[in-house]
C-alpha cells in the first residue's frame, strides 16, 4: 500500500488550513497532520446523491477525522473532497477510508501536509 504525495498541486489549500501552535501528543507518538483526498466515482456519487446517502457517508468521514478544515471541489472531472485532519495512529486509516471505498468507489489518498508554521520550523532546522 503506497501513499501518494502530490503536495505541490495543493499548496494553496494547505496554506489556508487553520494554523496550530504545537503538535498534539497522543499515546506514544506525535500526531501527523494529513490531507485526505477523496475523488468520488461519478456513477457511484450520482447513485449516493439520488439515494440520499452522500451526506451520511461524508458525515461518517467527518466524524472519524474531526477535520480542522475541509474543502469540496472538482478534480480531474470528479467530485473531490480535501479534508485536513490530525492522524493519531496509522491503524485508523482503514476505518477512515473504507466508507469512501465501499460506498462511493472513491480514489482515496492520505498525504502528510504542513502549515506555514510547520514549514518555517522545518526550514529553520536546515541550518
Amino acid at each position: 500500500m503506497g501513499i501518494s504525495i502530490p503536495i505541490a498541486s495543493h499548496a494553496t489549500i494547505v496554506q489556508t488550513a487553520r494554523s496550530r501552535a504545537d503538535d498534539i501528543q497522543v499515546g506514544k507518538g506525535a500526531v501527523m497532520r494529513c490531507m485526505l483526498k477523496l475523488e468520488l466515482d461519478t456513477e457511484a456519487g450520482n447513485k449516493a446523491i439520488s439515494e440520499g446517502a452522500l451526506p451520511k457517508i461524508m458525515q461518517e468521514v467527518m466524524d472519524k477525522t474531526k477535520p480542522e478544515a475541509s474543502y469540496f471541489s472538482t478534480e480531474s472531472g470528479c467530485r473531490t473532497a480535501f479534508i485536513f485532519f490530525d492522524l493519531a495512529d496509522p491503524s485508523d486509516i482503514p476505518a477512515i477510508a473504507e466508507p469512501a471505498f465501499s460506498h462511493l468507489n472513491a480514489r482515496v489518498t492520505f498525504t502528510p501536509v504542513m502549515n506555514s508554521d510547520d514549514l518555517q520550523k522545518g526550514l529553520a532546522q536546515l541550518g
